[in-house]
């Protein structure tokens, strides 16, 4: 699965940063890719997301790693007001296309499940990977619960990827 991350991380361009942001975060395509810089707090570590699934804004935790991938990429394409800027309609990128490695397809959506799946894998509480991913509310119950600070756990899974990559550039 992550045989991608060393070939793309070698070149400084939107497509491989926008991927690497998707797997660290388990956020979702249009969440990342619609990102503004008045959105990203590098200093503290978190990101503004305007949701286009439940319409709700939120707060979600980035790790160390995101911050230096988002780091590289301000540095790269500063100035600018989306985080992931294009000649689109819209500004910003709208698609990423999908990877393919022998005969094995990698959607932009398998990031979103990749990271849901390392965090279980890892022992994240349902609680923290649905609030970080924004998923609503699965029972009667969860609407009680406050949302949890997740990111120890953002770290935890971002870590995790790091090391099942091997030394890919950050």
């Amino acid at each position: 699965m992550f045989h991608w991350w060393r070939e793309v991380d070698r070149i400084d361009d939107l497509i491989p940063r926008a991927r690497s942001v998707l797997l660290l975060t388990g956020l979702r395509k249009g969440e990342v890719l619609s990102l503004r810089w008045q959105d990203v707090d590098l200093e503290g570590a978190k990101i503004h997301v305007r949701d286009p699934k439940r319409g709700l804004p939120r707060d979600v935790a980035i790790s160390t790693w995101t911050v230096r991938q988002l780091k590289r990429l301000h540095e790269i394409k500063s100035g600018g007001f989306w985080v992931f800027p294009s000649h689109s309609s819209k500004g910003h990128l709208l698609s990423l296309p999908t990877l393919t490695y022998k005969a094995q397809k990698w959607r932009p959506k398998d990031t979103r499940n990749e990271w849901d799946s390392i965090a279980t894998e890892i022992g994240i509480p349902h609680a923290q990977r649905a609030a970080q991913m924004g998923h609503a509310a699965g029972n009667m119950t969860d609407s009680y619960v406050v949302t949890p600070d997740v990111r120890n756990a953002v770290q935890a899974v971002a870590d995790e990827i790091m090391q099942r990559v091997k030394g890919a550039a950050v």
